[in-house]
């Protein structure tokens, strides 16, 4: 004390009421408050003014810190340091004498940084700026070779981070960006928020499958009007596809329609469930969040978004350091652990996590089966390449799930990716300018060389299959049965109850004239009728299978050229052409005319029938616009050609024919969600998703969703979702089902909503 002068002791004096601001972080604060010191001492007499004008305040000089850590402080010390002042005040720590263990895996963490220095560097063409890769960093071997670099791209940042997801411990993170400087070509960065964009799409999905959708269910990859989405990667919009391949390949269309079926309540109390806090709540939206907000409007940090797929990656457990949360004093959110052991100057050890686990914690917070699903999805290889090609950067040698993220604008990109014992997550851009042009593989490149390096030690795990979930073969692209029209078989993975019962409807084989394109009728001549095999579009589609040249299903029969005989006198009234029949059929219409002998009514499986059955015998008295006969169709089912024959004297005949379709099974109806007699609770579930499963052999007219007697929606195609703003009280689903021919089906739940 005796060595220090007057500015020196006021400055020190300045710090005890506020310890964390100090010379080292605001030097200027300090002389202000050195300053206000000084007046202070003048007033009270302790100084005299010929003193207070010595002393000169820009005299006061303050050293550099001492760098006794790794260059790396401000993007992990920082972390760590927030997350013990919630145990230890922050003005102690920053007094010094504590010895902390992280859990920074001192190889990893070097071999990080250089990789992503390295990467940086081939992506600019800036090979001056950094050592060559050689064995000294043996991760920056393993980065696939850059097709190209563009000066353009400088100044990139790069953030990474490698977890072990079973504890989710960091081992190593870095926020690396370039610096003009050729001495200093780079610098540390701190950690800051991103543009999510489609690293979210994972969380709708989870959202989904805890409704009902499963990875086989139908989605439709087509524009969306009302929707400003950016292209696929592919540039190409691909028409019905399973689930497990939008996912896989960052089809945003089908996201963004999954994020409005389910509603936007729905998707962002998952997120909140992860520890994701994707909007201030300053800036939520207040009239509702879209999805295009929902994806490119909200920010997250490379280590929150880690932390989320963390749980996925350990099969539904989230772990973590508990840390209060900020607007509630006794709630504890958890989040990546970075520190192993914290000791005083006395040697006292206050933490020590491999002997108290207080401080850590681990939640189960979805269901086993939902996170293997979200994992099999992202690690199946084979439905990645359709956009990312094979092989591509997110294949490493053994099972691992990845996941490509961009936002709206193609100059920054996400890649997060595990397996059992690793996590690693990128990202990658030059958010200074957003007229930057980065191809997906800069990100995919790095994720690679770090996933390759920091697993190569570790025997390869795979993830073990909850027993609930069933295999089972569908037909590609609808998740439905296989029937014969089924163009494509493939094995699909379902939570037991979800799977599904009723046969594709998607793909339909119809008979046509191959001259006209029309449908077939009994009347077409038979050399002209061919089978052909069509995509079933529905309405918002069909704009898209225009454009992509697809054919529609012909919707108008064939013309009918009537024979030239007197149709008067033969006639069928009543069923009408291609009706659709059932049960005990009354046929209309008359039979009679000159040198009439009797009629006979005869029936034909099919367009063109190879044999006839006779309805009754033979009737010897003319009918007159009033009952021929009745028909017994109780036990058929399809397509059947009704014919009436008058036969008249030197057996002169004439025929009237009627094309029918008999349709005596009754469709099926499952209420899949909710569930009977379940209780879901308002916080947990702020909407619920309807989900219905509705089969028919030969076709549904309508499908009517009622909620306590009132008429909520009425579906003419699926799938049958129906998103519900949640509300307390006790509800009756019911769900009514008509087919073509006037069968009907009928089923119902109760379920209730609680505060």
């Amino acid at each position: 004390a005796t060595e220090l002068d007057i500015l020196e002791a006021a400055a020190l004096v300045s710090i005890l009421d506020s310890p964390s601001i100090h010379p080292l972080n605001a030097p200027e604060v300090v002389r202000k408050r050195t300053g206000d010191i000084l007046v202070r001492l003048l007033k009270t007499g302790w100084m005299k003014p010929d003193e207070i004008s010595q002393a000169n305040l820009e005299n006061l000089k303050f050293k550099p810190a001492v760098e006794t850590l790794s260059l790396n402080q401000p993007t992990y010390v920082a972390i760590i340091l927030q997350q013990l002042s919630e145990h230890l005040p922050r003005e102690v720590l920053e007094r010094g004498g504590w010895e902390i263990i992280t859990t920074i895996d001192r190889d990893l963490q070097d071999n990080l940084e250089c990789a992503i220095q390295t990467q940086l560097s081939r992506l600019t063409t800036q090979q001056q700026s950094v050592t060559p890769p050689t064995a000294e960093c043996p991760a920056a071997l393993l980065l696939p070779a850059v097709t190209s670099s563009n000066p353009s791209l400088f100044p990139l940042k790069s953030y990474a981070v490698i977890l072990d997801p079973s504890s989710n411990q960091v081992l190593a993170m870095a926020g690396i960006g370039q610096k003009a400087e050729q001495s200093q070509p780079f610098e540390y960065v701190a950690f800051e928020r991103q543009s999510a964009g489609s690293i979210l799409s994972p969380f709708v999905y989870l959202a989904a499958f805890s409704r009902g959708i499963q990875p086989a269910s139908l989605q439709w990859d087509i524009p969306l009007d009302a929707e400003q989405i950016p292209p696929n990667l592919d540039a190409k919009y691909h028409g019905p596809i399973r689930a497990r391949i939008a996912l896989a390949n960052d089809f945003l269309s089908p996201a963004f329609t999954l994020f409005n079926q389910i509603g936007a309540e729905t998707v962002i109390n998952v997120t909140n469930q992860l520890g994701l806090s994707l909007f201030p709540p300053e800036e939520m939206p207040r009239n509702g969040l879209t999805a295009r907000q929902f994806f490119f409007s909200s920010k997250v940090s490379l280590l929150e978004i880690a932390h989320a797929y963390q749980l996925f990656a350990n099969q539904g457990v989230l772990a973590g350091w508990m840390t209060r949360k900020a607007d509630d004093e006794y709630s504890q959110s958890l989040a990546p652990i970075l520190i192993q052991k914290v000791g005083d100057r006395n040697g006292r050890v206050l933490i020590d996590l491999n002997v108290d686990q207080s401080y850590t914690q681990k939640r189960s917070v979805i269901s086993p089966e939902l996170a293997y699903l979200l994992t099999h999805v992202l690690s199946d290889e084979a439905a990645r390449w359709q956009t990312l090609g094979h092989p591509n950067p997110f294949e490493i040698g053994r099972r691992s799930a990845a996941k490509l993220g961009r936002s709206s604008l193609p100059n920054q990109y996400w890649t997060i990716g595990y397996t059992p014992q690793r996590l690693v997550a990128v990202w990658l851009g030059n958010e200074k300018n957003p007229e930057v042009q980065l191809k997906p593989a800069s990100a995919m490149n790095l994720w690679h060389a770090l996933m390759q390096y920091s697993s190569q030690e570790l025997p390869a795990a795979d993830w073990s299959p909850p027993a609930t979930l069933l295999t089972i073969n569908v037909c590609d692209p609808s998740g439905m049965l296989p029937d014969a029209d089924c163009p494509n078989t493939v094995n699909e993975l379902f939570i037991s109850g979800f799977e599904p019962r009723q046969t594709d409807q998607l793909f339909q084989t119809y008979l046509i004239n191959e001259q006209t394109g029309r449908l077939a009728t009994v009347f077409t001549p038979l050399e002209l009728v061919k089978e052909q095999r069509y995509l079933t579009i529905p309405a918002e589609a069909q704009e898209w299978a225009s454009a992509a040249g697809i054919p529609l299903p012909p919707k108008e029969y064939d013309i009918i050229q009537l024979p030239p005989s007197p149709a008067q006198d033969a006639q069928i009234t009543s069923p009408q052409m291609f009706a659709y029949v059932r049960g005990a059929l009354k046929i209309i219409g008359t039979a009679g005319g000159e040198d009439f002998q009797y009629y006979r009514l005869q029936v034909g499986e099919g367009l063109f029938p190879r044999r006839w059955l006779q309805i009754g015998s033979d009737y010897s008295n003319p009918v007159k616009d009033d009952l021929l006969g009745s028909w017994d169709t109780t036990g058929l089912s399809g397509l059947y050609t009704l014919q009436l024959q008058v036969v008249r004297k030197e057996n002169r005949v004439d025929t009237a024919l009627v094309q029918l379709t008999v349709d005596n099974t009754s469709p099926t109806v499952t209420i899949l969600f909710p569930e009977v007699n379940a209780t879901y609770a308002i916080k947990e579930y702020p909407s619920l998703t309807f989900q219905i499963q509705v089969a028919d052999d030969l076709g549904l007219q309508r499908v009517e969703l009622f909620l306590d007697g009132k008429n909520l929606q009425t579906f003419t195609h699926p799938p049958y979702v129906y998103p519900w703003q949640s509300a307390v009280g006790s509800h009756r689903l019911s769900v009514l089902v008509h087919d073509f021919a006037g069968n009907r089906a009928q089923t119902e739940t109760v379920f209730n909503i609680t505060p």
